[in-house]
């Protein structure tokens, strides 16, 4: 595929920017640099036909760390980066709205420089604004895209076959799990009137609640969040209420709000709900003053599991990382992800979440076919589903699991505190899971829960 993609490009950027102009093999292009601008910092790519190049450059051009990463030609023309980006990236052209405006700084937009060793650069850039694109070039465009994939089926014949034994890897992962004389799940249980909130185990999201409405006897299971025995940490925040419109008041109404959260952990093969034991129990203070914003309880609980899961328990401090470059590898990393979900590539999907979901299996004692089967089941009921994903937007980076652990958190009081990776179906939002973390040893982010 190599030999063809360099080419490839240099003809788009040749149409895209010289438009009417013909280019004679003298003219021929040297290279070709693009690079994505997000949250004031752009990754850059310089390709020849010789070698890839590439760097971090803030809004002013200096890198932010003086290592340049280069390939050679026989390097680059495997990586995955350019099997799987430069498509996604060069030939959005007629659906870019996603990619964000280019100064807004907030969402990424795709820059691309055409250079020359004889004449100035020509440059390009692709942002929300398609409609000013000549039909000619987007027409051009699309033609590419229609070749580009035939070039990258050839190439993603390999992966294919990889993927076509991943069905057979998540049917077979029940012979993985080990089961013990007794098997203890943990569940929250919780009740609150006229107040939201949300809870955190081990500095990892467990659940949260900013609906409007009282809740009485949820309980959530939270095992996954648990890696080992030992102490657990545990964190309560308290916000204030929700209106029918999803906007929060400014203060907790004083004594008229209330939250209970308990730990219970039980067997459920040996033991009913009420037989459950009880680890740890709040009871959220009155309020006393009508000007309380926020209550925050941090406290501990001692669990006993017969498994110890790695999790994220060696996985690097992602908070000592520059962020704007952090972000930018992890929108680009959701940017992927959420296209892979729209395109129905569950196969590729299941190989990117399946050590999470071996270590979920574990934590719920999943030792037969049969659960197996349904965690398989879960993929192929959203290849067939009407599922729209939507945008990514109103998000941040937040990080967990004491800064091992980073994903997007919406913000809007639609989904507040929700994962960004959103879609709909049947007239209901679809939350999906996305937190990521780096291995130790490892510079590559991966889905860890």
């Amino acid at each position: 595929m190599g030999r063809y993609l360099f080419p490839l490009i240099c003809l788009l950027m040749v149409s895209v920017c010289v438009s009417a102009q013909t280019t004679s093999a003298n003219n021929s292009p040297e290279w070709v640099k693009f690079g994505v601008m997000s949250m004031g910092l752009r990754a850059t790519y310089k390709i020849t036909p010789r070698e890839l190049e590439r760097t971090w450059l803030d809004t002013n051009g200096p890198a932010v760390d003086s290592s340049v990463v280069k390939q050679s030609a026989e390097q680059w023309q495997q990586s995955r980066f350019i099997i799987d980006a430069v498509p996604g990236l060069l030939f959005t052209a007629g659906n870019t709205a996603n990619w964000g405006c280019l100064y807004c700084h907030d969402q990424p937009a795709v820059l691309i420089e055409l250079g020359f060793n004889n004449r100035p650069s020509l440059y390009y850039q692709i942002d929300s604004d398609t409609s000013a694109l000549p039909a000619s070039i987007r027409k051009y465009v699309y033609d590419v895209l229609i070749q580009t994939s035939r070039l990258i089926a050839e190439t993603n014949a390999n992966k294919e076959t990889k993927n076509q034994g991943i069905k057979e890897k998540y049917l077979s992962s029940y012979k993985l799990i080990k089961k013990y004389d007794y098997n203890p799940h943990f569940y929250l249980d919780m009740n609150s009137y006229n107040c939201t909130y949300e809870v955190l185990i081990n500095d990892m999201p467990a659940y949260s609640f900013y609906g409007s409405g009282n809740q009485g006897g949820t309980v959530f299971p939270v095992s996954p969040l648990i890696l080992k025995s030992g102490k657990q940490a545990i964190t309560i925040r308290v916000f204030p209420q929700v209106d029918d419109n999803d906007k929060m008041a400014r203060f907790l109404l004083a004594k008229n709000c209330g939250l209970e959260v308990k730990v219970v952990a039980g067997d459920d093969d040996k033991e009913t709900p009420k037989e459950y034991k009880q680890l740890f129990r709040y009871k959220m203070p009155e309020v006393q003053q009508d000007n309380v914003p926020y209550l925050e309880y941090t406290g501990v609980l001692e669990a006993t599991t017969p498994y110890h899961l790695k999790g994220w328990s060696e996985s690097q401090d992602l908070r000592k990382e520059d962020k704007a470059r952090l972000t930018t590898e992890v929108l680009a990393f959701y940017l992927r992800y959420r296209q892979l979900m729209a395109d129905r590539k569950m196969d590729e999907i299941a190989g990117l979440v399946y050590n999470r979901e071996v270590e979920v299996e574990q934590a719920l004692f999943q030792n037969k076919p049969g659960d197996a089967a349904d965690t398989w089941d879960r993929f192929a009921k959203i290849k067939t589903s009407n599922l729209d994903m939507l945008p990514l937007e109103h998000y941040e980076l937040k990080f967990f699991g004491n800064g091992r652990v980073v994903g997007l958190i919406r913000t809007d009081d639609a989904l507040r505190g929700e994962s960004a990776m959103t879609g709909i179906a049947d007239n209901k939002y679809k939350i999906y899971s996305l937190l990521l973390h780096k291995p130790a040893g490892s510079h590559q982010l991966q889905v860890i829960r």
